[in-house]
């Protein structure tokens, strides 16, 4: 029941997208990464058969309307990422609220479910990665809905401590080219958490030329999908 109502509001969001299809200028312009299908990074200290979550602990307020008092309640937030080998990445998708939904999620979108398989394509958080050293430089934009009508364009920088732990060491906003205060809050390491499938990296971001590096490749890409 929990993941239906999960899965049914980011469908409103889905279908309220419309407006937001268009990428502006200052999206593209600043967004210093394009993709190349022959960029291959198996061989990496990443792990791409799962993918990796930060469990973080906040106070949740809960208001007593009779009493006018408010307690707060620990609740754990779950922040995943995913890395594909040809160099896409999800940031923040959302597939329950827990590790076990998550995962139940995206073994729905490997059997192409189409709900799930549609969410998870077409909406959250999309760019690309590059790997220098022990660094992994992560570039990704959300697409804005009716609702949230915004574009952002953020870059995250991770230190890969093993290959199964991941640490946000830099945040930086690309459009307004203004690193962001990592002092504010508390952000825990990522753990890499396996799965026994493998997913594709059929992201929208494909179908903009502009984030291709090659135009030729674009094309040729473009005609299998016909």
């Amino acid at each position: 029941m929990v993941r239906l109502n999960i899965l049914s509001i980011i469908g409103l969001f889905f279908i309220f997208s419309a407006c937001g299809f268009r990428v502006p200028s200052r999206v593209k312009k600043n967004f210093s990464f394009c993709y190349d299908s022959t960029t291959y990074y198996s061989n990496s200290k990443l792990n791409f058969n799962g993918y990796y979550v930060s469990s973080s602990l906040f106070d949740s307020p809960l208001h007593d309307w009779k009493t006018g008092k408010t307690t707060y309640e620990k609740v754990t937030l779950h922040s995943n990422i995913m890395f594909f080998s040809d160099g896409i990445f999800i940031n923040s998708f959302i597939g329950g609220n827990d590790i076990a939904s998550s995962s139940l999620f995206l073994e729905n979108v490997s059997k192409n479910i189409k709900l799930e398989t549609d969410i998870f394509y077409n909406k959250f958080k999309w760019g690309m990665f590059k790997i220098e050293g022990d660094t992994i430089k992560t570039q990704f934009v959300n697409r804005p809905s009716l609702l949230i009508a915004y574009w952002h364009l953020i870059e995250i920088w991770y230190k890969i401590r093993d290959g199964n732990k991941l640490e946000e060491i830099y945040i930086n906003n690309s459009i307004e080219n203004k690193e962001l205060d990592q002092n504010s809050k508390t952000i825990e390491p990522f753990d890499f958490i396996e799965t026994n499938f493998k997913l594709n990296s059929n992201t929208w971001l494909k179908n903009e030329k502009w984030f291709w590096c090659d135009d030729n490749e674009y094309k040729q890409w473009k005609q299998k999908q016909k």
